[in-house]
């Protein structure tokens, strides 16, 4: 099957709502069900932004209709909308397969893993055919052809595939017939087939000569829904196709897995993970209905450790599915570094740290930094200039902390031609004919309690500031220097 594709049209979600005539999906999913869908105000900005490409596939008597819908980072790389050449090359692409034939708006089934996926750089690409209708047996005929054509028009060079329910059948189809345009690591979210079907509808051996001969690793995930009483249409891997798969991946992961043993394969990962139930102690994706769609929506753990995984090369076996969630490597570096005591700054950032709590903590540390300026500054400035913050005298320009007071006035003017401070030549004494022992490292005629009274208003508000638990600290007030002279 040879299919010829040409670009239609563009649009994004914002023209239609400049129209202001928007399908009740879409309003569902943007205004009404928003916040069951933990779509916050930038995730819709995002969907706004999403751009819905209009294609057609031509085959000798045949034409598709192909809608491509996209979130893409490359997203002013080309002018001309018609080259696709260099948008979807800068992040690593990530495709989206509902389940086809079963749900009339398949695309919008994984609508909240997509955007979560887009916001940790992916590139996320959503293929429908409506000309395929809610037929099973069409896109299983017609639907891997489609999607391979579509992605070589995109030139998309290799995808992962995020997919669930028929989807998954269509899934392995493309990877046991072309392997070379899939990449490393998958994720299987309820995976279904027709019940009707005598046979798989794609070549078991192929897939598995597939797994065996390239570095690929699909993680399996089920969770069966728990309104099976009131939706007829509710998922059970317990339904005659789901079980028909099911066993098979399962022989097929025991299969595997003897040959690495038997071969003394150097391979060090399983070809296929299980996760036998998601919702495991924790609610980890709901269900959510929009306009007669089932929505998933995922927890954020759950979709944390799928990007996680996502994005790495194939090395984690069965045993680190722990909780119904794979661990990679970076998830025991961070349980090591927890026990190592003489780290604490690399502990925090291992942690996660918040932003928020790194903005509090920074925004604390630039406080007690100014108040320590404006008192250095006061210090060395003199009473006149401490009363009026922020006013330099015009002879004298203060670059950083003076240190004028201690030493001869020698060392005095050397270092006023230093970085530190900059006199001008009518404030400089010229008089350098006294001896250095004629100046004392405490003028005892200088009265030092004027200057402490100037910073009376700095020790006021630090002592503010200082009253709270983490707020900079109070300075005190340094004790008074009692000299003799003789």
């Amino acid at each position: 099957m040879v299919l010829k594709f040409s670009h239609v049209s563009r649009s994004t979600v914002r023209d239609a709502t400049k129209t202001h005539i928007l399908p009740e999906l879409e309003f569902g999913i943007l205004k009404e069900f928003a916040a069951d869908l933990k779509l916050g105000p930038q995730e819709r900005r995002f969907l706004m932004d999403m751009f819905i490409d209009n294609l057609l596939a031509v085959e000798e008597h045949m034409k598709l209709e192909v809608t491509v819908r996209s979130l893409c980072h490359s997203r002013g790389v080309t002018a001309d909308y018609l080259n696709f050449s260099e948008r979807f090359k800068m992040k690593k692409c990530l495709l989206m397969i509902g389940d086809v034939g079963n749900v009339e708006a398949h695309w919008s089934q994984l609508i909240q893993p997509a955007v979560y996926f887009y916001q940790h750089e992916y590139n996320v690409i959503i293929i429908d055919t409506p000309s395929l209708g809610s037929s099973q047996h069409r896109w299983i005929q017609y639907g891997p052809a489609i999607i391979r054509g579509t992605l070589q028009y995109l030139e998309v060079a290799q995808v992962s595939v995020f997919s669930m329910g028929l989807g998954c059948c269509l899934f392995l189809q493309i990877l046991g017939e072309t392997p070379h345009v899939l990449s490393t690591t998958h994720v299987m979210y309820n995976q279904d087939m027709p019940a009707d079907r005598a046979t798989f509808p794609f070549d078991v051996f192929d897939v598995e000569v597939a797994l065996r001969d390239n570095d690929v690793q699909i993680w399996v995930i089920y969770n069966d829904d728990e309104d099976e009483d009131t939706d007829p249409r509710a998922y059970s891997k317990h339904n005659k196709g789901a079980s028909r798969l099911g066993d098979m991946i399962v022989k097929m992961q025991a299969r595997l897995e003897s040959e690495r043993r038997i071969s003394d394969s150097e391979r060090i990962y399983d070809e296929i993970l299980t996760t036998e139930k998601l919702n495991t102690g924790a609610i980890r994706v709901e269900k959510v209905w929009v306009s007669r769609v089932p929505i998933h929506v995922f927890r954020h753990d759950v979709l944390f450790t799928m990007q996680h995984y996502l994005r790495q090369y194939p090395s984690s076996v069965q045993d680190d599915v722990v909780d119904g969630l794979v661990k990679d490597l970076l998830d025991y570096f961070r349980e090591d570094i927890k026990e190592i005591p003489e780290l604490p700054a690399l502990k925090k950032e291992l942690l996660n740290r918040s932003d928020k709590v790194r903005r509090l903590v920074s925004s604390g540390n630039r406080k007690r930094l100014e108040l320590v300026q404006e008192s250095m500054l006061a210090l060395t400035a003199g009473p006149q200039q401490a009363a009026l913050p922020g006013k330099v005298e015009e002879k004298v320009e203060t670059l950083a902390l003076s240190r004028r007071g201690t030493g001869s006035k020698l060392a005095a003017k050397m270092r006023s031609k230093s970085n530190l401070t900059v006199v001008s030549e009518d404030a400089m004494d010229i008089d350098g004919d006294l001896d250095d022992e004629e100046e004392s490292l405490v003028d005892s005629s200088k009265d030092y309690r004027e200057q402490w009274a100037a910073l009376q208003p700095i020790r006021r508000r630090a002592a503010q500031k200082g009253s709270e638990p983490n707020g900079p600290l109070a300075i005190e007030a340094p004790p008074v220097q009692r000299t003799a002279s003789y």
